[in-house]
């Protein structure tokens, strides 16, 4: 089922969004999943482009990040607002910014979705494939 609440998805540096992203990652990796506190921030963070989506009250309910190098990590999604395609959106806009901003010869050598990439998210839960932000930051 989609979302009917209006999502705004802002980007930007640690320093802007980090309230918004810990509140979401403590929820999800050291609330729900049982991460350390100290496992799930890094030192990271302050060299990465981040995302954080918002619903129409401007609370923060999902999140991202884009390494410098192109990997995304740290992607989370509250309780409330999962199965309504947040993450979903979350995803595309971090890949449409790393299109424009860190692969941008990418984007006109190649204009079709990496199949691999969408059917694995399309198939199957986040929750199945990432149990833990260790797991993600490990790769």
């Amino acid at each position: 089922m989609r979302s009917l609440v209006p999502i705004t998805i802002r980007s930007g540096a640690w320093e802007t969004l980090q309230d918004a992203v810990s509140d979401v990652r403590r929820t999800v990796f050291v609330k729900e999943q049982g991460i350390l506190p100290e496992n799930e921030f890094d030192d990271t963070d302050p060299v990465c482009t981040h995302f954080a989506a918002f619903d129409d009250a401007g609370r923060p309910v999902g999140c991202a990040r884009l390494l410098p190098d192109g990997h995304i990590g740290r992607v989370a999604v509250l309780k409330p607002q999962r199965g309504r395609g947040t993450g979903r959106l979350i995803l595309e806009t971090v890949l449409t910014y790393a299109r424009i901003t860190v692969f941008p010869w990418q984007s006109s050598m190649h204009r079709r979705k990496p199949a691999g990439f969408t059917k694995l998210w399309d198939s199957r839960p986040a929750a199945n494939l990432l149990p833990s932000a260790a797991f993600l930051t490990s790769r």
